[in-house]
């Protein structure tokens, strides 16, 4: 049967605070890619379109004569004006006098009465600053003309149109704002959908993918990632508070213990040595095995593995020399040179097993088809994601190791950062040339 990864889904809440939501801000790279296309597209819009201007003239109205009239003759008679107004052949009597040859007159001419007024409100909207005064007046005569013929009131134009100094739009600002804003509603979006079909790992998780979480390392991060100092890491409280939760979460460690992770992590070495040194007390002897002589830990650790040819794995059964380090009762076995294989580690396991009480083995990536062989000579297996990893390797190599029958301790979670810390402080390590 071939097993299939499926994202797991748990309450709203639960999901978005723990899962859903990191994950999404992790993916803020994403975001930007899906957002700047459509941003600047918008922006582009609001740059190719023209900008025009309003002008607006007033037209009043009052009772021709010394005759009084009443609020009900202005509410039924203004609204013909602004019928006229907006007749066809208003419009082209407008665009005649004005040499007019579009049609952009029922577009771009409005003409109101606001609520309580004895006021005929004309706005014009042109490309052009003196253009959009020109219609605006042209439509007022036009108004005044029709007045004549009008028995009840008189009209005057009280507020004649001028040319604007500034453009009324487009409006780009507010354009930049929508293009910004869908911009980024799209990148959350297709950042959401990702995380939600493929989610990682997060710190926050108790359980991976059914895999229970044993530790998360280190627990805390004080001054930063670039303050971390490396033996610290591997030797110091870290790696006590490390060694406890994974003992608290199952039991004490078993003899032969494994660390490894589905793909090349920097965390595996770390995490390796922080078992390691965490189990050496009370009389007794750990050993660790670094599958590559350039792993960090060891620096940290003070083991110095020198390129000779009795510290070499010549062959399987032929272990070499191991190094001494700073933490008493703790030695630490790596090649001098390139990295040994997982049968040359194998056998290095059944060797070595017999002389010391716990053997703690930094292994391959369980993606490698030899190291699917070399889990099995351990007694236990401790498992390391890194924040940012996917969910569907931990699934990945939980199904695998159950294939081979190997016991799986749980998951311990690396910060993102892990690698370019060790990076960085193991500089501090190495010796001048």
């Amino acid at each position: 049967m071939t097993a299939r990864y499926r994202a797991s889904a748990g309450p709203i809440s639960e999901t978005l605070s723990r899962g859903l939501l990191p994950g999404v801000l992790s993916r803020w790279p994403l975001i930007l890619v899906a957002a700047l296309p459509l941003a600047l597209g918008v922006a582009g819009y609001a740059q190719e379109r023209a900008a025009y201007y309003t002008a607006s003239t007033v037209v009043a109205f009052q009772p021709r004569g010394s005759g009084s009239v009443g609020a009900d003759v202005f509410r039924a008679v203004l609204p013909r004006y602004v019928a006229y107004l907006s007749s066809g052949d208003t419009e082209k009597r407008v665009q005649s006098a004005l040499g007019e040859s579009s049609d952009r007159l029922p577009v771009d001419v409005q003409v109101e009465v606001p609520a309580d007024t004895a006021n005929l409100n004309i706005s014009a909207r042109r490309s052009r600053p003196e253009r959009a005064a020109e219609v605006a007046n042209a439509f007022a005569q036009a108004a005044l003309q029709y007045n004549r013929r009008d028995g009840l009131l008189v009209a005057q134009q009280v507020a004649p149109a001028f040319a604007p100094r500034r453009p009324a739009g487009p409006r780009r600002t507010q354009f930049y704002a929508a293009g910004l804003i869908a911009g980024l509603a799209f990148g959350v979006g297709l950042a959401a959908l990702f995380e939600r079909w493929r989610p990682r790992v997060r710190l926050s998780q108790e359980s991976v993918e059914g895999v229970q979480v044993v530790a998360r390392f280190p627990e805390a991060l004080p001054g930063g990632s670039k303050a971390w100092n490396l033996t610290d890491l591997v030797s110091g409280p870290s790696a006590r508070v490390l060694a406890l939760q994974a003992v608290a979460a199952g039991g004490p460690l078993a003899k032969v213990l494994g660390v490894t992770a589905l793909r090349e992590s920097a965390g595996t070495s770390a995490v390796a040595a922080a078992l390691a040194a965490a189990s050496v007390g009370d009389g007794r002897s750990v050993l660790l095995v670094l599958r590559s002589a350039e792993r960090q830990a060891a620096l940290a650790l003070g083991a110095s593995p020198s390129p000779s040819a009795a510290e070499r794995v010549g062959r399987p059964g032929q272990t070499g020399r191991s190094s001494a380090t700073v933490v008493p009762g703790l030695r630490v076995l790596a090649p001098a040179d390139d990295e040994w294989s997982s049968q040359e580690l194998s056998a290095i396991v059944a060797s070595v097993q017999r002389d010391t009480d716990m053997v703690v083995v930094e292994c391959p990536p369980l993606a490698a088809v030899d190291s699917q062989v070399l889990v099995t000579a351990f007694e236990e297996v401790v498992l390391v994601a890194s924040s940012d990893s996917l969910c569907a390797d931990v699934h990945r190599a939980r199904v695998l190791l159950d294939r081979l029958g190997v016991s799986l301790r749980g998951v311990v979670l690396t910060r993102r950062h892990l690698g370019r810390a060790l990076a960085l402080s193991s500089k501090k390590h190495q010796a001048p040339t």
